[in-house]
């Protein structure tokens, strides 16, 4: 399947693309959505004016990332529909791409944004299955799907492994809970997404933040609210000039 952006094939093999023909979409709306996102999240941290024309942003993420826009509609049956959106995970990838992220820690509902992630970035993603949320699909899929079994995915954390990017999303979970679980696996120019319930509960929550001397920005994707952290200046971290 060609990338509307870049007219590239995307960076999944032929027999995967070929097997998922239908099934993969490249949507236009993801690719603008998630371009105006990263735009105004660095317009808002950085506090200064930023007016890059878009063209020349698309070009960017087009060289970086040869699966920008792309989701696996073909795996989501698996799932009954339980899975994070659609412009989450494209932003989730885009962010790999720009930020050259090699290990990615993945806590979530399900493994379908694992799976994604590993497929789509080809980088070593580990999924935490520590709490026995969910049943792996993962078997289920490379049965259809039989090429995506060479994709770097691990269920389990390593101990001794820092991450680039930390992923976690759990409802019972407060931000302080997230932060005591997965902060002290992650890299110092590395990055965590949490995903929150409300943004109320990110402004009750910043003291704690402060505590942890984080920097700090939230985004909404539809209806996925979620807080980004990092260590250092995160606008060179979710874009670049």
């Amino acid at each position: 399947m060609k990338n509307l952006f870049s007219g590239k094939s995307s960076s999944l093999s032929p027999q995967v693309r070929t097997a998922l023909a239908i099934s993969m979409v490249v949507v236009l709306i993801i690719a603008i959505v998630i371009l105006i996102a990263t735009l105004v999240i660095k317009k808002r941290i950085s506090k200064k004016m930023i007016n890059p024309e878009e063209q020349v942003e698309i070009a960017k993420l087009r060289v970086k990332n040869p699966n920008y826009g792309v989701v696996l509609n073909g795996i989501k049956k698996y799932y009954d529909n339980n899975i994070i959106n659609d412009f989450f995970v494209a932003f989730l990838i885009n962010t790999i791409y720009l930020n050259k992220y090699q290990n990615v820690l993945i806590n979530d509902q399900n493994d379908y944004l694992a799976i994604s992630s590993a497929a789509l970035a080809s980088s070593n993603v580990f999924c935490d299955n520590s709490h026995q949320k969910y049943l792996s699909k993962y078997d289920e899929i490379k049965n259809e799907f039989p090429d995506l079994s060479t994709i770097k995915l691990t269920y389990g954390i390593s101990q001794k492994q820092d991450y680039d990017l930390i992923f976690s999303s759990n409802e019972n979970f407060s931000i302080e809970q997230h932060l005591q679980k997965y902060l002290k696996f992650l890299n110092q120019k590395g990055m965590m997404i949490i995903s929150v319930n409300s943004f109320e509960q990110i402004k009750l929550s910043k003291p704690i933040l402060t505590s942890y001397k984080l920097r700090y920005e939230n985004l909404k994707f539809a209806n996925e609210k979620v807080l980004i952290l990092a260590h250092e200046e995160i606008k060179d971290k979710v874009s670049e000039e």
